[in-house]
């Protein structure tokens, strides 16, 4: 997807209905895993 398409949206949207049924879920993001890698 290019720049301006809405992917945090549609990323957060699983995390957003999870919630209204009051289900826990955890958003992982490829840079904060790329960010603790390059760190450790």
């Amino acid at each position: 997807m290019n720049t301006g398409e809405g992917k945090t949206l549609v990323a957060t949207l699983p995390s957003y209905l999870h919630a209204l049924e009051g289900k826990a879920s955890i958003s992982l993001r490829p840079m904060n895993i790329l960010r603790a890698v390059i760190r450790s």
